[in-house]
């Protein structure tokens, strides 16, 4: 007889039919001890689930607590409030009063006031100078009044901001992260000021008069008002219009996308100019200095032609024009001295006036294009000599380009009627060179 043997936990050897089902056993265990995996997991999800609520009830609680505390520290402020603006008043009596206090108001929303009551003088001659910081996401309304104020202000859109204007004050908001707003009132107080502005936007900035130092950093900026006085600037920005420097020995460097309604008034200016695109460049009277590179800002995403119409007025100017591009420019009355370095490049000559006695110096192969008017043309005499050309107008005034070996084409832009007279002078020029 076949026998089936095994092991058995208690007695050791056996023999028989009846053998444990061995198998059943093991499926019970495992179904058994699965059961009581799933009922843990079960029991550590709804756990986790009770801290979690748990959690967010203490920080509704703390923060319903806070903003008890809040309200009550607004409403206690409040009640003092006009005690407290009556003993400011009194303490700035003093005019040899040197610091500016503050007065701070909650209100029952969080917001936080500030308040800087003004002198009795600041409508008159009154000074000082301020130091603002500031950063948030809107910063909209600054006004430091007179004195040599420093202002750094850090936001996403930064607008209206006044260095230097007499008036009562203004309001400064700003607007935070959650919509937390603080307000805050400058006293007035004026001279040279300090302001560096970095945001997204950035719009309608005002220094006033005074030797100001303004840097902005912005992609977006819009209307800047330095006012009289010998201002500098740096600004980086992708879209840079409506700027005025007023009158003054100015200095500006500029690298932006696109540039337009450029005017730094009357005075010795000097300006780098790196852009793509400069449309309406104004450097008014004064001995100017001026250099240009106009290209293809690496990664802004503009899809603008490269051009740039600039005109720098009356004095002896100095210009530099680098471009991978057009650039169409008038250099006014005076005697200028112009550089030319790649590209093409228009020189529009003034009607009806003296302009002066220019120098063109072409390199890099550079196209020009002398714009010349009916009344200049009537007159004009064009005379080669050696590596320059010679145009002669009758007004006395006169253009000199030289370097024709190193630029492209040099073409006069003259009125049909005058086209034959030029032609058929004596000392007229081959123009195929």
């Amino acid at each position: 007889m076949n026998s089936v043997f095994g092991i058995n936990s208690f007695t050791g050897l056996y023999a028989g039919t009846n053998t444990p089902d061995l198998a059943a056993t093991a499926e019970t265990t495992a179904t058994d001890w699965t059961k009581g995996a799933s009922a843990k997991t079960l029991l550590e999800e709804s756990q986790k689930v009770q801290r979690a609520e748990r959690l967010e009830q203490r920080k509704e609680a703390e923060a319903n607590m806070k903003r008890l505390e809040d309200n009550a520290r607004a409403i206690a402020f409040a009640l003092k409030t006009k005690e407290m603006q009556k003993a400011l008043a009194t303490l700035q009596q003093d005019n040899s009063q040197s610091s500016h206090l503050m007065l701070l108001v909650v209100t029952d929303e969080g917001d936080i006031h500030a308040f800087f009551p003004p002198p009795p003088n600041a409508f008159g001659a009154g000074s000082g100078n301020d130091a603002v910081s500031y950063a948030g996401g809107v910063i909209k309304g600054i006004e430091t009044g007179d004195g040599s104020d420093a202002v750094a202000l850090t936001g996403d859109v930064v607008e209206d901001v006044h260095t230097d204007r007499q008036n009562r004050g203004t309001e400064l908001v700003v607007y935070k992260s959650g919509g937390a707003r603080m307000t805050t009132y400058y006293a007035n107080y004026s001279a040279a000021d300090s302001l560096a502005i970095s945001a997204q936007t950035i719009r309608k900035i005002s220094t006033g008069g005074g030797n100001d130092a303004v840097a902005l950093n912005a992609e977006t900026i819009t209307g800047l008002d330095t006012g009289t006085g010998d201002d500098a600037l740096s600004i980086s920005a992708r879209h840079l219009n409506q700027v005025n420097t007023g009158d003054g020995n100015d200095s500006l460097a500029i690298r932006a996308g696109v540039v337009s309604r450029l005017d730094t008034g009357s005075g010795d200016d000097v300006l780098t100019l790196n852009a793509t695109v400069l449309d309406g460049v104004r450097t008014g009277d004064g001995n100017d200095v001026v250099n240009v590179v106009l290209n293809d800002q690496s990664g802004d995403g503009l899809d603008f032609p490269r051009y740039a119409r600039l005109h720098t007025g009356s004095g002896d100017d100095t210009l530099s024009l680098a471009a991978q591009g057009h650039v169409t420019f008038g250099a006014g009355t005076g005697d200028d001295t112009v550089l030319l370095s790649k590209g093409s490049f228009t020189m529009a000559l003034q009607d009806g006036a003296a302009e002066g006695n220019d120098v063109v110096t072409l390199s890099d192969g550079a196209d020009l294009a002398l714009m010349v008017s009916s009344e200049k043309a009537a007159s004009a005499t064009i005379v080669k000599k050696d590596d320059a050309l010679l145009i002669n107008f009758g007004d006395g005034s006169s253009v000199t380009v030289k370097g024709l070996a190193n630029g492209g084409t040099v073409a006069l832009a003259l009125p049909s009627g005058q086209v034959d007279k030029i032609l058929k002078q004596e000392q007229a020029v081959d123009l195929r060179m």
